[in-house]
């Protein structure tokens, strides 16, 4: 299922409470886990941008977990 963004909407995912997101993330899979919240603001520009995941701010975490991990979601 594809899902966009208007590119006008400011998103902040600190606003967002994550604890009502929370059952929709992917379970642990092994290796130690970047934090949720860091990788939403790796995905949310990407997605409202339509940019390549190499694109993605560094500071979200590596593209390859930032590609994963909107697949799984």
């Amino acid at each position: 299922m594809a899902w966009t963004l208007r590119s006008s909407s400011r998103v902040r995912t600190h606003h967002v409470r994550v604890d009502g997101i929370r059952p929709l993330f992917p379970k642990e899979r092994g290796g130690k886990r970047v934090d949720d919240r860091k990788v939403l603001r790796g995905i949310i520009p990407v997605m409202q941008k339509g940019r390549r995941w190499v694109d993605a701010p560094a500071a979200a975490g590596p593209h390859t977990t930032l590609d994963n991990r909107c697949r799984r979601w």
